[in-house]
């Protein structure tokens, strides 16, 4: 039985300088295409957050070592406050969404505000005191396990019946 050698055409195994030419420019322009909008985007303070690249402006600036946190909380009788979780306050399991749900109805006022804390009582099903609230927290002290606020303002609080 006789071995078989196969060995490449000259045609295949030769590239002539003009089609590595072109397939250089093609790759370049295709990097260039995808990189200025990039470029174009970081390079501008103001830039939109989106495609091809993401400047996450959520993380992108300091909000500083205080923060304000919007919540409802349970104030029990001897005046302790007791954290609810995002489904009592906001029928949902999303943090970010009940967060964004109580700082909504702070920022529209008192009569909304006043209509969250009857919604979070509703859904509560035991008589307990309801308040919509602002909490002022050190950052550094919070990931240092204090877990106290600096301050705590009232907006509104209602009973709720259960």
């Amino acid at each position: 039985m006789a071995a078989i050698t196969l060995v490449p055409s000259r045609s295949v195994m030769t590239v002539n300088r003009r089609e590595r030419a072109t397939a250089l420019c093609v790759s370049c322009a295709a990097v260039a295409a995808v990189a200025v909008p990039g470029v174009r985007l970081l390079a501008s303070s103001n830039a939109p957050d989106g495609f091809p690249m993401s400047t996450y402006p959520m993380f992108a600036h300091d909000p500083g070592r205080v923060v304000e946190l919007a919540t409802v909380v349970v104030i029990t009788p001897s005046g302790d406050v007791e954290r609810l979780s995002p489904e009592k306050i906001a029928g949902s399991d999303q943090v970010i969404q009940a967060g964004v749900t109580v700082r909504h109805a702070i920022d529209r006022g008192r009569g909304a505000s006043a209509r969250l804390c009857r919604d979070v009582a509703a859904r509560l099903g035991e008589p307990a005191r309801v308040a919509v609230m602002i909490e002022e927290h050190d950052a550094i002290a919070w990931s240092a396990g204090d877990r106290e606020p600096r301050e705590r303002r009232i907006v509104v609080d209602c009973q709720a019946e259960g």
